[in-house]
């Protein structure tokens, strides 16, 4: 070896990390043009250095991939976090509030048809309509035989559904007959757009049934709050209550047993990774849908409106599965971090 190649040899290093002036640069590029030995050296220098390089820039590529993942998680999180608050204040503004029965709470009109009323520029008013008693309709038109229900300007919304009642009175001389049952109820909601419409000079549309399908003999009016039903019209002789919907009390013990069960099946498998983690997600499943209901039924699961309720469940318990799901993925991502943090 002689003396120029112990020069390169000693700058091979730095040459490496480009930490020479362009003069020695030079003088080692041309040396290692002519000098095998030196330019084996210097190709083992480059593999050693680019090993190590990938080696130590390993666990920061890793850490920016976790932090990726974790700013994703937490824009999920804040989206269904978003959605939850939104649809549990609607489920708690739109919560039905059944009206009990008074005198000025509803007029019935027997045997009509509801036509649209005609401003007197002959244009049809929007919400608006007139009655036409049943002596003035032509029995050829299929509008007949309508009854029409009107409620009072409290009422924001309201329903009907038939049942086929079987004779309790043996004087009426039937086998039976078809039942409608109305109920009709205000929302937290539209209490306060009424108020703002009251304060604005604005009227509230009357809510209003056109009752039609079968042939109707009785109507009755459902409360629902556990007392009877009130007889409107047609023959007394039906006496009920209507009762309110159970399910949701069962849906809630079946949640509730599916989150023992997952949990159970947690501390069986903890020391196995993949199967604690498959757990873990499902066990969010009760866990989303109990809280959902807690949101939308409070304590009480007794409903008298079962689809309504049981809907709204299911779509929150969805966004609070997802606001879940990103909290516990946030969670293991800081703790991958950390790890990685402790090894380096």
């Amino acid at each position: 070896m002689n003396k120029e190649c112990s020069i390169v040899k000693d700058l091979l290093a730095l040459y490496s990390e480009d930490m020479v002036s362009d003069e020695t640069a030079e003088f080692i590029e041309e040396h290692l043009e002519n000098c095998e030995e030196c330019s084996k050296e210097y190709k083992n220098i480059k593999s050693t250095r680019s090993f190590d390089f990938k080696k130590e820039t390993a666990p920061l590529k890793d850490i920016k991939k976790k932090i990726v993942k974790k700013r994703i998680a937490a824009a999920v999180l804040s989206v269904f976090l978003a959605l939850t608050i939104l649809l549990t204040g609607y489920a708690v503004l739109s919560t039905r509030e059944y009206f009990e029965y008074s005198d000025d709470l509803m007029t019935v009109n027997d045997r009509v048809k509801v036509v649209p009323f005609n401003s007197p520029d002959g244009k049809v008013v929007a919400g608006s309509y007139a009655i036409i008693q049943g002596n003035e309709i032509n029995p050829n038109e299929d509008a007949t035989g309508i009854t029409l229900i009107v409620f009072n300007e409290k009422v924001t919304g309201c329903s009907y559904y038939f049942t086929y009642e079987t004779e309790t009175d043996t004087h009426s001389g039937t086998d039976g007959e078809w039942v409608c049952h109305v109920e009709a109820w205000t929302t937290l909601w539209d209490k306060l757009v009424n108020v703002v419409n009251e304060k604005l000079g604005r009227g509230n549309n009357a809510q209003f049934l056109e009752i039609k399908g079968h042939a109707i003999y009785s109507i009755y009016y459902s409360p629902n709050n556990g007392q009877d039903e009130v007889h409107i019209r047609g023959t007394n002789m039906y006496k009920g209550t209507a009762l309110p919907r159970l399910a949701l009390n069962y849906y809630i013990i079946l949640a509730a047993g599916a989150l023992i069960v997952a949990v159970i099946l947690l501390v069986i498998f903890r020391k196995k990774e993949k199967i604690r983690k498959v757990m873990t997600y499902i066990s969010l499943v009760p866990i989303s849908y109990i809280i959902s209901q807690l949101a939308v039924m409070g304590f009480n699961a007794t409903t008298y409106s079962l689809m309504r309720d049981f809907k709204l469940i299911l779509i929150l318990s969805l966004f609070i599965f997802c606001v879940l799901v990103s909290v516990y993925r946030i969670i293991q991502v800081r703790k991958e971090i950390k790890e990685i943090n402790k090894l380096n």
